[in-house]
């Protein structure tokens, strides 16, 4: 059974962080330790698409998203007006879902430093991504509690079912899902 769609969307073919990073990322291995850091000169590059994500693992939305989502009165969600750009925001999601850690789930290169795997990635079988999860998630917007990717980690983005068809509707650009069953 569809419990939930993965979403997802393009990089932005940039970084939040500054080249110059010190003290925003761990000196030892180069992982973002500075995660409520935004850099107020950031402007995003493919502004035609409605969310996108940094190479260090900050998503992006427009005001078309943005107010989407206000709009549908979800819970849990922060929108961060970027000072250089008014009508783009960081996107942050505080609804958390477990995601289900499996012997498919790798992490390596453990930073002593920071206390954070360089990267984490694999998923599970049969696109049973959540743990726990038997029943199609409600209306609204998740982060799963496990940060996956390379150096740069950032939680995956979830939505349910209700949300995805809403999304499909409203014709917002530069999203894509992936079906999560039970």
């Amino acid at each position: 059974m569809n419990v939930a769609y993965y979403l997802s969307c393009s990089d932005d073919d940039s970084y939040m962080l500054p080249k110059k990073s010190d003290g925003l990322v761990c000196s030892k291995c180069g992982a973002v330790t500075a995660k409520d850091y935004l850099n107020p000169r950031f402007k995003p590059k493919k502004r035609k698409l409605d969310l996108v994500n940094t190479y260090d693992g900050y998503y992006i939305a427009s005001e078309r998203f943005r107010l989407f989502c206000e709009e549908s009165d979800y819970s849990g969600l922060e929108f961060v007006q970027l000072p250089a750009s008014p009508s783009y925001f960081w996107f942050k999601v505080q609804n958390i879902v477990r995601f289900n850690l499996t012997t498919r789930t790798s992490s390596t290169e453990f930073c002593e430093l920071c206390q954070r795997h360089r990267s984490v990635g694999g998923f599970p079988y049969g696109k049973k991504f959540l743990a726990d999860t038997k029943e199609p998630l409600a209306d609204g917007f998740y982060r799963t509690d496990i940060e996956m990717g390379y150096r740069d980690l950032s939680p995956l983005l979830i939505v349910g079912p209700e949300t995805k068809n809403k999304i499909v509707a409203r014709k917002l650009h530069g999203l894509c899902f992936d079906e999560i069953l039970a």
